[in-house]
């Protein structure tokens, strides 16, 4: 019953044909009754039509089939931008590290569900998108940050066919100004370096003088040291309790030590060397640092607040490295392998004004170079 093409399927009626080449086999949720036969063999004489005339979009008669992403058209979903969400996540939850996964989780439960997510996944729009960010009172850099699972899921959604086009494609980035390196000069790093002891003198003598950062360092453990040849190997890095593989590709090196780094070493060889595996432990409790926001609640603020210099975090230790470093007149590309950058440009972008370079007198060389020529 039904003719060539329609019959009935379960509690449902299948309709066969064929286009663009390929058999098509949909599922109509109708009972097969005689009349619903009927109904279908019509169905399938007018979509056959179409087909002969070049107007046929399988999306139209089939939404919820997976073939309208074969044949370019848009499949019917019923997600919200919640689900679709959700299902993201799960997926990033394989690719992406503990601690930008949680990032991820924190801005979707805390922004992105609240403000957005009741929304069917098909009806958000660039402009509803622009709206609820304009009510948003983070800063530039954060906003990004809250939008960036919002990308990559329309994104995704996009590809999958779900949506006609990407309403995030328009919704533009937000400015922000980056913070400049604020490096320590030398008069405040001799008067940190006095007011601190034991461990916490040996870490930041060692921060200072190596540009580690604070996770790299705190993850950095003995096996990784070679005093003899006066180098570290950066391994790896502990963020929020979680040890990872370092930032970048660039960041797993050898780092040369300077002579205040080996001394630091050398004085915290003494105290952890037998302990375990880590050199620098937190001299409160004996134990690995946690992270490195933990270091600044312990000796770095109150050593900062004896010396009567401005604050900045740990992590300026960093740039005050690479400032030296630059000033020194070091090779910058030297520098940025020290420092784990992929690439001298990184160096150029936060450091120029402290290469030699960028001096008051810069381009005597030149100057004198093009004098010899002239008098040639």
């Amino acid at each position: 019953m039904g003719g060539s093409g329609v019959r009935p399927r379960g509690k449902g009626i299948e309709i066969d044909f064929r286009y663009r080449g390929m058999r098509c086999r949909e599922l109509i949720k109708l009972p097969p009754t005689k009349a619903n036969l009927k109904y279908a063999a019509n169905l399938r004489a007018a979509l056959l039509t179409e087909i002969a005339r070049g107007t046929f979009q399988y999306q139209e008669h089939f939404p919820d089939s997976s073939r309208c992403a074969l044949f370019g058209g848009v499949r019917h979903t019923r997600q919200t931008v919640a689900q679709a969400l959700d299902s993201w996540l799960t997926g990033a939850k394989a690719t992406v590290e503990d601690s930008t996964w949680n990032e991820y989780r924190k801005v979707i439960n805390r922004h992105l569900t609240p403000g957005l997510g009741h929304i069917p996944i098909r009806d958000l729009t660039t402009a509803t998108v622009k709206a609820w960010v304009a009510t948003l009172p983070q800063s530039g850099k954060t906003i990004n940050n809250i939008l960036t699972p919002l990308r990559q899921t329309t994104a995704d959604a996009f590809g999958d066919s779900m949506l006609e086009r990407d309403p995030m494609i328009r919704v533009p980035s937000m400015k922000f100004r980056t913070r400049e390196p604020d490096p320590f000069t030398p008069d405040e790093i001799r008067r940190i370096l006095t007011r601190l002891s034991g461990q916490a003198l040996a870490f930041y003598q060692f921060a200072i003088w190596t540009g580690l950062r604070p996770s790299e360092q705190i993850a950095l453990r003995w096996e990784d040291v070679d005093l003899e040849l006066g180098v570290v190997r950066v391994r790896r890095a502990r963020v929020r309790r979680q040890e990872k593989d370092t930032k970048t590709i660039a960041g797993e090196r050898t780092v040369r030590l300077l002579a205040p780094a080996l001394e630091a070493l050398t004085a915290q060889k003494e105290i952890t060397y037998l302990s375990g595996k880590e050199v620098f432990l937190n001299p409160r409790t004996g134990r690995p640092w946690v992270s490195e926001k933990a270091l600044r609640e312990v000796d770095w603020k109150h050593a900062l607040r004896a010396a009567k210099v401005a604050y900045r975090t740990p992590y300026q230790c960093r740039h005050t490295y690479a400032s030296m470093m630059l000033a020194a007149g070091e090779n910058p590309m030297w520098v940025a392998r020290q420092m784990g950058h992929g690439t001298v440009q990184v160096m150029y972008k936060n450091y120029a004004r402290w290469m030699p370079e960028a001096a008051p007198d810069a381009g005597r060389k030149a100057d004198q170079m093009v004098t010899r020529w002239s008098q040639e």
